[in-house]
């Protein structure tokens, strides 16, 4: 989800061109990059749980990008929402929707020609993700 977050902002600020662009620099393929972009079709109450998941140390994370891909299938925010409560590997345990809306701050790496969008651990630059 940060992931879809940041590159919406490095496109809206004209960092990067396009998409396209950050799969290039990302080294993932445009199909890949259109998947983790499909999160911003979530619900906000969904992208606002999903950014507050407890960070996983050990073990396995109860939701998964492949369990949130899923749910951004369903175009309409209500559908989605019924989607996220299906107990589907403990979702619905996880965590529980509260707020309607959500604001998110801008996040602004930098990232310039030639540079690759990850740092050496695989995080965003600049950002450590759950």
């Amino acid at each position: 989800m940060a992931l879809a977050i940041r590159f919406d902002q490095l496109i809206q600020d004209g960092i990067v061109e396009d998409q396209g662009e950050i799969a290039r620099l990302g080294h993932v393929t445009p199909a890949r990059l259109s998947q983790i972009m499909g999160m911003l079709s979530l619900a906000p109450d969904i992208q606002e749980a999903i950014l507050f998941l407890p960070r996983v140390d050990k073990g396995r994370d109860r939701v998964t990008e492949r369990d949130v891909r899923r749910i951004t299938r369903s175009l309409g925010w209500d559908e989605q929402r019924g989607n996220w409560k299906t107990p589907k590997r403990g979702l619905a345990k996880t965590i529980t929707l509260t707020s309607p809306v959500v604001t998110v701050a801008p996040i602004m790496p930098a990232v310039s020609a030639g540079k690759s969008l990850f740092n050496d651990r695989n995080d965003p630059v600049g950002q450590t993700c759950n």
